[in-house]
């Protein structure tokens, strides 16, 4: 059990780490996505949201599938 939670957790840090790199690269991109109120358009904020959901997917499923493999 504490093997999987420690995996857990590094997957974790590793996919935070993943995120924030991106939203730092998204947030430098060109001022051509941002509404007229200063903030992102909202296909660009669907965009992101879809972007997240699909790495959250993606880690779970990793996770999960690394939890229920039989040991070696």
């Amino acid at each position: 059990m504490k093997e999987g939670e420690a995996e857990a957790q590094a997957v974790s840090g590793a996919v935070s780490g993943v995120v924030k790199t991106a939203v730092a690269d998204f947030s430098v991109t060109s001022s051509k996505g941002f509404s007229s109120e200063g903030g992102l358009s909202p296909a660009y904020q669907a965009g992101v949201v879809a972007g997240a959901e699909l790495v959250a997917v993606l880690v779970a499923s990793t996770v999960v599938n690394g939890l229920l493999s039989p040991s070696k």
